[in-house]
């Protein structure tokens, strides 16, 4: 692209977030990173708001009220006792993103304005005697993303997510098992999330067994994760990719101040693709995870070890993670957040595979921009946020390194190319982005990201990028 075509984008990503600045808008998903202030509190008058997984909403506890507007939606009795209920639930959500440029024009990586759309629609039928049904059908279609469209941007009407739960208590221990193409939550598990930054999130096909005993649960699931195409109802869980895993929160006293969880994660496939291997790939992943407070500081830290076989190389590889956050002025709220994120790549010294594999990780991790996947890096910063005039404000810098010098840097699950030698600055992530919340169902979210690249990317010929986004979400 020509400088002017560079200057022209600069102008239009800076003109879109500048226009969702002024009219007080605000942001999506929170970045690694960036510390969240939450909105104002809602004066709608529903008990039975919007979640960000659907299947956790539970309507009844609008049974017996006169219901008006969207709550008549929300909430429909099938029996004259109110044994049986639906909750339906939707949401329409329209994106704008324009990134310049994909791998920092590296290999003449394009830029491009995509913009984006989904529709999603679910049910939920209950009954109080426990057994349940839950559907959630959705369209997505996206223009202008080159060089092409993530299969996760793109579907025609598709069955996203149908599965049935079966609780059942046997000698004082509480289960569910769910079955059927599901979104999985494993405790905030870091490793495991749902994607909310594309436009389809992560689903699962398969079975998952919870149990809980004496403040203890313990999660068992089998599952694949779902093969998305363009084609109505043509969705099917990946045959060439399985996921196993197990994962306990362990009682609260055990775990004083906070919330301390053990996993076990089991991750076979046969597309794995590494600077030194590609190709099929075992690998076992065992770690802990807390959730607490210490000192008035929100802490949140994990740890992983991982071994197994890649390409037939033997698979040495570790993650960590730290994130402190803490809110000050009460009247009007100034949250400050710090992150310090390490995973591990690949030595020239040793034959093993030693780059972290991040799972199932948020595309949008380090940042709302797509330009990077997390493994082989060291990352650390710092945030703040604050509310004002209806939003949510957060400004953050975080800088990102290398973890060693002889392993690329990863973007969209592999290398970029020419990027296994140089120093080891990576980039200098500077994000701005508010988010205005209309209702406790609408809001509007805008950034912007300045990504500079440094000796690591400059050296296989990278330069700075910019990334924008808009977005309008409203939820019933």
């Amino acid at each position: 692209m020509t400088s002017g075509g560079f200057d022209n984008l600069l102008r239009r990503a800076s003109w879109a977030a500048a226009v969702a600045v002024v009219m007080g808008l605000g942001p999506a998903t929170g970045a690694a990173g960036q510390a969240v202030v939450g909105p104002e509190p809602s004066k709608a008058t529903t008990t039975c708001p919007p979640r960000n997984y659907r299947w956790q909403e539970d309507c009844r506890n609008l049974a017996g009220r006169e219901l008006t507007g969207i709550d008549a939606l929300r909430y429909h009795p099938l029996t004259d006792g109110g044994d049986v209920w639906l909750t339906l639930g939707g949401e329409a959500r329209v994106r704008m993103d324009l990134l310049h440029d994909v791998d920092f024009g590296i290999a003449d990586g394009p830029a491009y304005t995509q913009f984006a759309g989904r529709l999603i629609g679910n049910a939920d039928l209950r009954t109080s005697a426990g057994p349940r049904l839950f559907l959630q059908m959705a369209v997505v279609q996206q223009t202008g993303r080159r060089p092409g469209p993530k299969p996760q941007d793109e579907s025609a009407i598709d069955v996203t997510q149908a599965f049935v739960d079966a609780p059942f208590r046997l000698a004082g221990v509480s289960g569910l098992v769910r079955l059927g193409r599901q979104e999985l939550d494993l405790s905030g598990n870091r490793l495991v999330t749902s994607r909310d930054g594309a436009s389809i999130r992560r689903a699962f096909e398969g079975a998952k067994l919870d149990l809980s005993l004496r403040g203890a649960k313990l999660s068992v699931l089998s599952a694949r994760p779902m093969d998305l195409r363009d084609e109505a109802f043509a969705d099917r869980p990946d045959r060439t990719e399985l996921f196993n895993a197990v994962s306990l929160d362990l009682p609260q006293d055990l775990s004083p101040g906070g919330q301390v969880t053990l996993y076990y994660l089991d991750r076979q496939r046969q597309d794995a693709r590494w600077l030194r291997a590609q190709g099929q790939e075992r690998r076992y992943s065992v770690g802990a995870r807390y959730l607490g407070h210490v000192a008035d500081w929100r802490v949140e830290s994990q740890a992983t070890w991982q071994t197994g076989r890649s390409a037939g190389h033997p698979v040495r590889a570790y993650g960590a993670s730290l994130s402190l956050d803490q809110e000050f002025a009460p009247d009007r709220p100034v949250v400050l957040g710090f992150d310090l994120v390490s995973a591990s790549g690949d030595r020239s010294r040793t034959s093993a595979i030693e780059t972290f594999d991040p799972v199932y990780p948020n595309n949008f991790g380090l940042s709302d921009a797509p330009l990077f996947y997390q493994t082989n890096y060291i990352f650390g910063g710092g945030s703040v946020s604050t509310r004002w005039a209806g939003a949510t404000w957060t400004a953050g810098t975080n800088l990102l390194v290398r973890h060693s010098t002889t392993d690329a840097i990863y973007a969209n699950s592999r290398p970029i190319t020419g990027t296994s030698t140089g120093s080891r600055p990576t980039s200098l992530l500077s994000q701005v982005s508010v988010r205005r919340p209309f209702s406790e169902r609408s809001e509007v979210y805008a950034s912007l990201v300045r990504a500079q690249a440094l000796g690591g990317l400059h050296s296989a010929g990278g330069r700075d990028a910019i990334y924008s986004r808009v977005q309008i979400t409203t939820r019933f």
